[in-house]
C-alpha cells in the first residue's frame, strides 16, 4: 500500500538520530504530543518540536519536524524548556546523543549556551 505515500517528500521534513552520532539541532514550538501507541494500545505522551537548524544546516525557512517519545528523554528537557520559558525565550540550542536500540536506547540531552 505504500505507493499512497510520497517518501521522497516526506523524507526531508523530518529529523533522525543515527545510533552513536551526536546532532546539535536549534529547536523551536515545543508541544506534547499523545497521539502515540504502545504495544498494548495504551496512549504515549511525546514531545514535538521544529527544529530550526540541525548540525549548522539551516531550515529555519521550511522547519523540520523532530518528535521524542521515549520518556526519560523527555523528561530531560523539562529543566531545558523551563528555564527558557521563565527567560521568555522561543528557541533552545541542544546536543542529542542516540545510544542502543529499541528498549534499550538511551539520550543523552545537554543544552548548548548561546
Amino acid at each position: 500500500m505504500s505507493e499512497n505515500i510520497n517518501w521522497d517528500e516526506m523524507g526531508g521534513k523530518f529529523i533522525k538520530l543515527e545510533n552513536g552520532i551526536p546532532m546539535r539541532l536549534k529547536l523551536t514550538n515545543w508541544r506534547q504530543q499523545t497521539q502515540f501507541k504502545d504495544d498494548n494500545g495504551n496512549v504515549r505522551f511525546g514531545l514535538s518540536f521544529d527544529v530550526l537548524q540541525h548540525d549548522n544546516i539551516d531550515c529555519s525557512e521550511d522547519p523540520r519536524n523532530w518528535t521524542i517519545t521515549a520518556i526519560k528523554a523527555c523528561a530531560k528537557f523539562k529543566p531545558i524548556i523551563e528555564k527558557a520559558e521563565a527567560a521568555g525565550k522561543k528557541v533552545i540550542e541542544i546536543s542529542v546523543l542516540r545510544a542502543g536500540e529499541g528498549k534499550q536506547t538511551v539520550y543523552e540531552i545537554s543544552k548548548i549556551d548561546n
